[in-house]
């Protein structure tokens, strides 16, 4: 490789070499690859993923990130054909949440900024959706980059995730806890029902036919109808050896933030897979809800069927979406539609009301839901993932040149996303 300057800027003899047709290269080549242009996904990047490939969520005090985040944009990439960021995220994620190895650890799930001023891990404990998504998506990145040590990656944190969130209170029964720590209490096993999403179990499956992901794909309609009441879901459920799944006291049966995903991951889910329309019956009640009332809930009391918290965000409205129409509901779908619509800001994000700043897990919602609903993704039957740009043609096989860019430090990511 030729000389840098002090600066760390390529120096003449080098631009004058192979950079140059780099160059020349991504010029010709679009950043985002193959994949038709997503402009909510360059507009998510812009505002909330540092170059170095960290996702920050701005509202919070402490700069945090999550695996979720990590995850979420992980597949957002790659659906992009985003691989140059993909590959930012995925090492960011391994060095700073999972101590260099995601073979061998499962991901923290909150880091940030300490009361000290130092940045790194707050919690150390894992979140078993984020560690889902990502072993998915590296398996699935793997077949559609081609990249096999990805696949080796993704199956060994498959691996981690059976033994360290997994949980067979009884023969015949497989749980998905919340995370490795602290998921089993006095009162049973906690678990979240918007953590297991029915195209990621089946994909896992096949990938690792060893592992406990049929028993947990069998297993999720039967558990959505347990503790979803008239097909509206909490966000917290337990399973009580000897009396079966039930509610958590502290929780009341309310449904909000996380429950939202339950009728996204229903909605985007392929109508042929094993399971999908015991899912969507056990799910339906969010349509039936809509059909009498003109506005999403923020939170929903699921045994009395009462809405409630004020008004929902941005989020929510995108995220029922794909739910609406796997049920057939196309007059509300098309009124919470337009209405998303109104709700999108200057920058490309959607925020409500318009003149808020955008959020982060409000965005993620709209860019799964859009995503589907405008076919720049979905999942196959056996879960495995589907998009427009693959297979490639020939010409398109070679990964694009990046040029070199210095790596920024610590400091310079935290001030190249400043707070909202």
């Amino acid at each position: 490789m030729g000389k840098r300057t002090p600066s760390g800027i390529p120096g003449k003899r080098l631009v004058s070499g192979g950079v140059f047709l780099g160059l020349v290269l991504v010029t010709l080549t679009p950043a985002a690859g193959r994949a038709p242009a997503w402009p909510l996904w360059q507009a998510f990047k812009a505002r909330f993923v540092t170059y170095d490939g960290r996702v920050i969520v701005r509202k919070e005090r402490d700069l945090r990130t999550v695996s979720e985040g990590q995850a979420y944009a992980l597949f957002f990439a790659l659906v992009a054909d985003d691989r140059p960021v993909f590959e930012r995220l995925l090492g960011w994620t391994r060095r700073h949440l999972a101590a260099g190895d995601l073979a061998r650890n499962l991901p923290a799930w909150w880091w940030g900024r300490h009361t000290n001023g130092r940045w790194g891990v707050k919690e150390r404990r894992s979140a078993a959706d984020a560690d889902l998504w990502i072993a998915y998506t590296l398996i699935q990145a793997a077949r559609l980059w081609r990249v096999p040590g990805w696949r080796r990656e993704g199956l060994a944190l498959a691996r981690l995730i059976a033994s360290r969130e997994v949980v067979r209170p009884r023969p015949g029964l497989t749980l998905l806890l919340g995370g490795d720590k602290g998921f089993v209490t006095h009162e049973g096993y906690l678990f979240n029902p918007s953590y297991p999403a029915l195209p990621l179990l089946l994909a896992l499956a096949r990938a690792a036919p060893r592992g406990p992901w049929s028993g947990l794909a069998r297993e999720l309609p039967a558990q959505l109808a347990a503790v979803c009441r008239n097909g509206l879901c909490p966000d917290w459920a337990l399973w009580l050896p000897g009396f079966g799944y039930g509610l958590p006291l502290a929780r009341e049966g309310m449904g909000s933030w996380d429950a939202i995903r339950v009728y996204l991951w229903a909605g985007i889910s392929a109508p042929a897979s094993p399971g999908y329309r015991a899912v969507l019956r056990a799910t339906d009640g969010m349509g039936r809800y809509l059909r009498r009332r003109d506005a999403v809930p923020l939170q929903i009391n699921i045994r009395t069927g009462r809405g409630g918290g004020g008004q929902a965000p941005v989020g929510f409205l995108a995220a029922i979406l794909p739910d609406l129409k796997a049920l057939g509901e196309r007059s509300v779908f098309a009124s919470l539609r337009a209405r998303l619509a109104a709700f999108r800001v200057r920058d490309g994000l959607y925020a409500r009301p318009p003149g808020y700043l955008p959020r982060y897990y409000q965005n993620v919602l709209v860019l799964f839901a859009l995503g589907f609903l405008d076919g720049r993704y979905r999942f196959a039957d056996d879960g495995h993932l589907v998009l427009p740009w693959y297979p490639p043609r020939r010409w398109m096989l070679r990964k694009p040149a990046v040029p070199y860019l210095p790596r920024l430090t610590q400091f310079d990511s935290f001030q190249e996303n400043r707070c909202d």
